[in-house]
């Protein structure tokens, strides 16, 4: 090598050098300004997650203000109780369960939403609810309206929860829940409904599938009370009209003695059962002859003993009494008659076999 390219290569190492050297600080100033910039935004997020630019924010570790001075009083004047606000809440939050809410009376407006027509008197019955909310605090009414008055106002309702309903013969109405309570269910428009209410209807059948005629049918109801009574027509078939809501006991046969019996909750408009299969029954025939054997007439039979219960007749011109509906096995007859002696007698009646049973009494 030359000396100039001695020279020359000498020389231009310190310069590579050098110029190194003032990349590596430039670069150095843009990590500065880019982790500067990195710790100011962490500084405001930090900030606005702590809660914006109050003065508490701003200084961590500052003694935060009382609690009373960021407390707000409800601007409701309805409200004769303290607020229930706390601390940093600026919502009015009523107390759900404060007996306090129920505290006074309020006002009611009822409207009679009946069919069109409709004209008869009606009863309002407000119920204590054991549902709602205030139902302890709530006070049993029922006040009657006479006919052709579709709307009445109540000034004085005491507060709490309620179950109401419009009654009227024949009619049905479905319970309402309603709470009138303090600040705002104190002045209240209620709409109650008024339907027909519905039918109950079915058949009765023997075990051929024949149906049974003239059997009687009870519909009882325990809560509120309540019994109807209806029987079965030519064919079989049975109708209790307007029949109110409720749960009931459906009993075929006569009373304290039912052949079928059916729980049902019913509603209008109305249900069809499906049919009732009864014990195979008959008539049961009874006549009663004098010591002539001529045929007694108006004498009082009663038998007693059989499945279908107790059951009473009168005799004829003939002499006979029938008893309907009656089912199989053993039973006693008593006959009694003007002018002649009481008589009991033990029978065994099968439907279908034996048709009449004769009774002969004496004279005294």
């Amino acid at each position: 090598m030359s000396v100039k390219q001695d020279w020359m290569a000498s020389e231009g190492r310190p310069r590579s050098r050098a110029l190194s050297t003032r990349r590596g600080s430039a670069k150095s100033a843009v990590l500065l300004l880019l982790l500067g910039a990195l710790v100011a935004a962490s500084v405001v997020w930090w900030r606005v997650s702590a809660g914006g630019d109050s003065p508490s924010a701003a200084r961590p570790n500052a003694a935060p203000p009382p609690p009373e001075a960021r407390i707000e009083t409800p601007s409701s004047e309805r409200v004769d109780r303290p607020s229930s606000t706390q601390p940093g809440d600026r919502r009015y939050l009523p107390e759900l369960f404060d007996p306090a809410r129920f505290d006074g009376v309020a006002r009611m407006e009822v409207v009679l939403d009946a069919p069109p027509g409709f004209r008869d008197s009606w009863t309002l019955s407000l119920t204590p609810s054991k549902v709602v909310t205030g139902g302890d605090r709530a006070r049993a009414r029922s006040i009657e309206f006479p006919a052709g008055t579709d709307r009445a106002v109540l000034d004085d309702v005491a507060l709490g929860g309620y179950e109401v309903r419009a009654l009227a013969e024949g009619m049905e109405c479905a319970t309402q829940f309603i709470q009138l309570a303090k600040p705002d269910e104190l002045d209240v428009i209620l709409r109650v409904p008024l339907f027909p209410a519905g039918d109950l209807s079915g058949r009765v059948v023997d075990p051929d599938g024949s149906p049974v005629a003239g059997l009687p049918l009870i519909a009882r109801r325990n809560l509120p009370a309540l019994e109807r009574e209806t029987q079965t027509d030519a064919n079989g078939y049975y109708v209790f009209s307007r029949l109110p809501d409720g749960d009931y006991v459906l009993a075929v046969g006569y009373r304290d003695a039912a052949l079928v019996e059916r729980e049902l909750s019913f509603a209008a408009p109305g249900f069809t059962m499906p049919d009732l299969v009864t014990p195979r029954v008959a008539a049961l025939h009874v006549r009663v002859m004098d010591p002539r054997n001529q045929p007694v007439v108006d004498a009082k039979v009663s038998v007693v003993g059989l499945v279908s219960g107790a059951r009473e007749a009168r005799t004829d011109l003939n002499g006979l009494a029938r008893l309907e509906h009656c089912v199989g096995g053993d039973a006693s007859v008593y006959v009694e008659a003007e002018g002649f002696t009481t008589t009991s007698q033990q029978i065994h009646f099968q439907p279908g076999v034996v048709t009449e049973h004769q009774v002969r009494i004496s004279a005294p």
